[in-house]
């Protein structure tokens, strides 16, 4: 006696393929502005932390040494970046060997992160002597600026204000990231578009 079993077989039609794929697009369409925001977020959250660490680092080279670095203070009305002073990258890891640096002691004032490094002209840095590297950049590849109160007056002048222009603070010290510009990374001679993007350390 033979029994015969009727298999039934499954299997999806084009239909409900293409719908699914459509639904798979919608989806992936809808979370990557919701990625793209959350990547801005964390971007910017590191630059304000290297801020507050710059800010950290520099007081306590200046509590340590009872002044700012020359290359800091010879120039009141213009701030450094961190593009092109090895000096100041220099500083703050404690190479001695840069006497500009003003650091002889060699305390260590900060680390970083290799990705964080660039050469003098804003590239990242691709060498393997973290030393050797010409300064350090912000997350959108755009240097970090530094300006302090040469002059020990509790009075910064001439720092960028968000609604345009300048504006002065009282304090010892200002450091600044023009942020994510429509032009990232700027020339260092651009000061970004955008002033409510910036990351500073005293707004």
């Amino acid at each position: 006696m033979y029994i015969t079993m009727n298999k039934s077989k499954s299997a999806f039609t084009l239909i409900e393929l293409l719908v699914v794929v459509t639904i798979i697009g919608i989806l992936a369409g809808l979370s990557v502005p919701v990625i793209s925001v959350a990547l801005e977020k964390a971007k910017r959250a590191q630059a304000g932390a290297m801020v507050g660490n710059l800010k950290v680092a520099l007081s306590a080279y200046e509590a340590d040494y009872g002044a700012w670095p020359t290359f800091l203070a010879s120039d009141a009305g213009a701030p450094v970046s961190s593009y092109n002073s090895s000096s100041l990258y220099h500083l703050l890891i404690g190479y001695v060997n840069d006497q500009e640096a003003g650091n002889p002691r060699g305390t260590v004032y900060m680390q970083f992160n290799k990705r964080d490094l660039c050469s003098a002209s804003g590239e990242p840095y691709g060498g393997s002597d973290m030393k050797e590297a010409g300064g350090f950049m912000d997350p959108w590849r755009n240097p970090y600026w530094v300006k302090v109160d040469s002059t020990y007056s509790n009075q910064i002048t001439g720092l960028p204000s968000k609604t345009g222009g300048n504006e002065t603070i009282n304090a010892s010290l200002a450091i600044w990231s023009v942020g994510p510009q429509p032009n990232s990374p700027v020339s260092e001679s651009d000061g970004g578009s955008d002033r409510k993007k910036y990351v500073t350390s005293w707004w």
